[in-house]
């Protein structure tokens, strides 16, 4: 606490309190300006006033703080402000600092074997540059400090003892003035200008600090920094003890350190402030923080390069892909505030190879020299992705298919399916947390208003050449009104190479083609085969090699509204890669209906590579959309469902274990669980790019937020199978507070109104329990309604 002490002025006229001497007119005006005025103090108490006059006592105020006590017995340690020590000068190097000493505002690299040597209670400021394979050694109690000089005419550097006596003359480096002339074979007249009188001579104006031009110093890069001249002083201060050595001796390369600062043009402190340009160091010392983050960001990148090269040859894909993340993160710390969105070609290799990493590290490090780091990030979410893909797929693209006889010309494969609900578990569900810690997700399919509202349908028509791709959405309760559509026709292989463009029409079935085996990657990537025609892949594709041509037709509608959360998207790949399937003779588990009758509860059943399942998560991997598995488990398959995955299985396997439910279980969820359009959209894309990130990242609460998803998963199947729909309710909030956890408080998940619209419907106790559908942010709410709540008073609430 500050305390305010007040003075009164004196009544006292100026001839009653100054003397003859000092009345003079000046001294009047400012007793009159001054003595209308009251005069405060502020006292700290338990202050210790701290005198910073000298460079020892700088350094004691540095190193052990602002105690009263201090005396140069008080233990010491290593400060070390706003520098750089890069290379073999870093502290766990063969470098060393000695104790008590202070390094500011140095930017220090020590490549090609250089090597620094700081003695005990030293101060090293403004250092910058590369030894560049030199011996940098600075004996004990020295005060180096580097300077640059106005018009650019290189730097001065001071150097002289932490105790000398500055405005006097009786010792420098901290021997005896006379003594170091004596050794040294230095007369005054090498030190001083003739003109400065004996009386008057000091270190003060003593020419002892050389001017140092250094090598390569053109402003972008370090300067190559030369300090042998500091070899003849340390020789000295060696031999300070050696009374019986009058001459001093010492080997010809120090001899040649003193000659160098002899014939060096050298300055006085005295002239400091004309020769030194302020603002450049000014300038220099606030870039410093900037800097160091960056270099220590490269030098953590170049650890990744050697994680990821070591993870790939171990056949560790999730590794790699986490790898790419943390670089990602390194990068967008360096992105800062700068705008750069524009887009950035990305030729990345879709392998998983040593040289395919290393085309990914050289793609980031050019685009890093040109400073585009927000670019660079996303490209290497981007090769992330390519990993997880190779966690979900091994060693091969796409499975190899069985087959067996196409259904006939013109003849229609139609596929529909349900939505589905999550009621606990997800996010454990998507790559690469399925594949590193394993997945449980409780889900459910639901009809919607008695509809299934994901559908497709494909044919192989007669005399047709080419793939007519088509995507509808219509009215859920008008199915002939069409909301939207976008058609699109494949001719050559050009056509297909946007596939994996969420954002390009039919990019879908375009998706589900490849997959399935139309043509392979390689081909679709070859620029030399852009208009190589289709039509020779689609006839062997259709199992229709040496017949007329063919063309195909597939429709694909959805009568839910884009972004619902109910994984329209996943079950209606499912319902294409079936219907696609099922026309051309590709034979996939799972893709023919369950009949209820004989249906098998309680069994887990594996969903291998070449089932539907699996196929959707291949497709969504194609797509860059890196979904999970829960959606097409949810919808493809019937009723309540644990779903599952294994952990650290190549590739990922996921498992489906069905949960039969009794008739009064069924009709109370179908009276009390009711979906309510948000009438905002999701963007599952962008909270999963932020979920990823953060699950890179390992933190706590995230590792903890997902051991919780799994176990909630087991308990959501519990509560259902024992007709316990409330807690399935509470199940519900839980779960989507964890989904807000994984997705972070600034994704975006949650919504103001949704917010608002939860808590009003839960005070009321008009609800048990609800979560947005899906990765949240928008589309469904799923509402387990109080018992005896109708559906008209949840409508009705305000």
């Amino acid at each position: 606490m500050l305390h305010a002490l007040q003075t009164t002025s004196s009544s006292s006229s100026p001839s009653a309190t100054l003397s003859s001497s000092s009345s003079s007119a000046t001294s009047s005006l400012l007793y009159e300006a001054l003595s209308k005025h009251k005069l405060q103090t502020c006292t700290i108490p338990e202050g210790a006033f701290v005198h910073l006059g000298t460079t020892s006592e700088l350094i004691d105020f540095l190193v052990a703080g602002a105690t009263t006590t201090m005396t140069n017995e008080t233990t010491r340690s290593v400060v070390i402000l706003n520098s750089m020590l890069i290379g073999d000068c870093s502290l766990n190097s063969k470098s060393s600092i000695g104790h008590g000493s202070v390094i500011e505002h140095c930017t220090i690299f020590a490549t090609n074997g250089g090597k620094m040597e700081v003695g005990q209670r030293c101060l090293l400021s403004g250092i910058r540059g590369d030894l560049m394979g030199k011996q940098f050694s600075v004996p004990s109690e020295i005060c180096l400090q580097m300077l640059p000089l106005r018009d650019g005419r290189g730097y001065v550097c001071l150097c002289f003892g932490v105790n000398d006596d500055i405005k006097g003359a009786t010792k420098l480096y901290g021997m005896d003035l006379n003594c170091v002339l004596e050794r040294s074979g230095l007369t005054p007249r090498d030190i001083w200008d003739e003109f400065i009188p004996v009386s008057r001579r000091m270190l003060w104006n003593a020419k002892l600090h050389p001017i140092m031009m250094c090598e390569g110093d053109d402003g972008t890069k370090c300067p190559e920094l030369d300090f042998s001249f500091l070899d003849w002083i340390k020789s000295l201060r060696d031999n300070v003890d050696d009374e019986q050595q009058r001459q001093f001796t010492c080997p010809s390369t120090i001899q040649q350190g003193l000659k160098q600062w002899k014939q060096s043009q050298r300055i006085a402190i005295s002239d400091i402030r004309t020769c030194v340009d302020s603002e450049v160091e000014a300038k220099y010392r606030s870039t410093i923080s900037s800097a160091e983050a960056k270099q220590l960001n490269l030098r953590l990148l170049k650890a990744l390069d050697n994680v990821a090269y070591q993870a790939v040859e171990d056949g560790k894909y999730h590794i790699v892909g986490r790898t790419f993340m943390v670089m990602s993160e390194v990068l967008r710390s360096l992105h800062h505030d700068s705008v750069e969105f524009e887009s950035v070609p990305n030729d990345l290799p879709s392998s998983l190879t040593s040289e395919s990493i290393g085309r990914a590290i050289s793609i980031r490090d050019a685009l890093m020299s040109d400073g585009k780091y927000y670019s660079c990030s996303q490209v290497l979410e981007d090769f992330a992705s390519t990993a997880t893909h190779w966690c979900i797929s091994g060693e091969s693209e796409h499975s190899s298919f069985v087959y067996t006889d196409p259904l006939p010309l013109d003849t229609t494969a139609t596929a529909s399916a349900p939505a589905r609900i999550d009621l606990a578990g997800g996010w454990s569900d998507t790559p690469p947390i399925s594949f590193e810690y394993g997945g449980a997700v409780a889900c459910l399919a639901v009809l919607v208003d008695g509809k299934r509202p994901l559908r497709a349908q494909c044919k192989v028509v007669k005399g047709m050449t080419g793939i007519c791709l088509r995507t509808e959405s219509r009215s859920l309760s008008d199915e002939t009104t069409l909301l939207y559509s976008s058609e699109t026709t494949i001719q050559t292989l050009a056509d297909l190479e946007n596939f994996s463009n969420p954002e390009s029409d039919c990019s879908l079935l375009k998706c589900a083609l490849v997959w399935l085996g139309l043509c392979t990657l390689e081909d679709i990537r070859d620029g030399s085969m852009k208009t190589q025609s289709v039509q020779p892949y689609l006839q062997k594709f259709c199992q229709r090699q040496g017949d007329a041509d063919v063309g195909l037709e597939i429709t694909s509608s959805s009568l839910l509204p884009t972004g619902s959360g109910m994984g329209s998207s996943s079950i209606l790949a499912g319902c294409i890669i079936a219907c696609i399937a099922k026309c051309v003779g590709i034979v996939l588990d799972g893709m023919e209906p369950i009949d209820q009758s004989t249906a098998k509860f309680g069994s887990t059943e594996t969903n291998g590579t070449n089932s539907l399942i699996h196929g959707v998560l291949m497709v969504e991997q194609l797509l860059t959309s890196g979904g999970g598995w829960q959606d097409q488990i949810g919808g493809l398959v019937g009723g309540l469902k644990l779903a599952t995955s294994s952990k650290i299985i190549l590739p990922l396997e996921t498992k489906t274990k069905r949960v039969e439910l009794t008739p009064e279980t069924v009709d109370e969820l179908n009276k009390r669980l009711i979906l309510v359009d948000t009438g905002k959209p999701r963007l599952a894309k962008n909270i999963l790019r932020n979920v990823l990130r953060r699950w890179a990242r390992r933190s706590a609460d995230i590792v903890e937020t997902v051991r919780e998803l799994v176990n909630e998963a087991s308990n959501a199947i519990d509560y259902a199978t024992r007709g316990d729909v409330n807690n399935l309710g509470s199940c519900m909030s839980k779960y989507w507070d964890l989904k807000k956890t994984m997705a972070g408080e600034s994704s975006g998940v949650e919504p103001e109104n949704i917010k608002q619209v939860l808590q009003l419907l839960t005070s009321s106790k008009k609800i048990v329990g609800g979560t947005l559908c899906g990765a949240g942010g928008g589309g469904f709410l799923a509402l387990m309604v109080a018992d005896g709540t109708s559906q008209a008073e949840i409508e009705s609430t305000e």
